[in-house]
Formats: C-alpha cells, sequence, structure tokens
C-alpha cells in the first residue's frame, strides 16, 4: 500500500471528509499498481461516504479478491465494508420502490462470502425487501 507515515494519504483525506479528493488519491495509488488492495479499500470506502454505492460495491470486490491472494488487510473490515456497501445500495433500490432489485444486489453478499460475517444479518433486509417484516431503519453508519 502506498503509505506516508504508517497511513496512506487517501486515508487521511477520508478521515478530513474530503472523499472526492480520497478518490483521486487511491487512484493514483491505484495507477502504480492495479494490486493494492489498501487502495482500493480506500477508494470503495470513499466512495461510500459519497453515496455512490454500485462504485463503492466494485472497489471492494476488488479489495476482497486482492486480499484473499494473501493480503493485509483485516478481513473482518473488509467483510463489514462490503456488507455495509450492499446493505445501503439495497436499501437505496427498496426505497426506490424496487424490492426485487434491492434483494437480488444484497443476495449477492452471500454468493461472494458465504461463510460472511453478516449471512444471518443478510436474512432480515431480505424479509423487509419481501414485505414479510416491519420496516427496519437504519442509516448508513461511518465505517
Amino acid at each position: 500500500m502506498s503509505e506516508q507515515y504508517g497511513r496512506s494519504f487517501a486515508e487521511k483525506l477520508i478521515g478530513d471528509g474530503r472523499f472526492e479528493e480520497a478518490i483521486g488519491a487511491a487512484d493514483r495509488a491505484l495507477a502504480l499498481d492495479q494490486d493494492d488492495e489498501g487502495a482500493w479499500h480506500e477508494r470503495g470506502q470513499a466512495l461510500y461516504y459519497l453515496h455512490r454505492y454500485v462504485e463503492s460495491i466494485e472497489a471492494f470486490r476488488r479489495a476482497l479478491a486482492r486480499n484473499q491472494a494473501g493480503g493485509v488487510l483485516d478481513d473482518d473490515q473488509l467483510d463489514d465494508a462490503l456488507y455495509e456497501a450492499m446493505r445501503a445500495h439495497a436499501m437505496t433500490l427498496h426505497e426506490a420502490g424496487d424490492g426485487g432489485r434491492a434483494a437480488d444486489a444484497l443476495g449477492e453478499y452471500q454468493r461472494l462470502l458465504p461463510r460472511g460475517r453478516h449471512v444471518r444479518d443478510q436474512q432480515k433486509w431480505l424479509d423487509l425487501f419481501a414485505g414479510r417484516a416491519a420496516k427496519v431503519v437504519q442509516r448508513p453508519p461511518t465505517m
């Protein structure tokens, strides 16, 4: 990972709430090394905070793929980030009246991580999207 004093520049920008700039910093790191799982993760975080969930999910997928090949990211943190982006995207679809696409979007989590930390959590959201549960109000947490 492109690091500056143990912390990447993109990570610092994310911490400062400068998400567009963080995407640029992550992209510059990725231009040097497309296999930099940390840069993919940071790109995903910044996109998430901008509510650009589809792009965020793609970045987290790339981070996951590279990390599974022997990366250095914390597996649980990456699992959490991917799930949260997928859940937020699914909620957006559900709130727009597209419960079917919402269920498909969240269902992808279990296909990617069949032993993921959030497989059980996923079911309450799938029930909501299918109209089998009371409305759950949850805003995306900060990562």
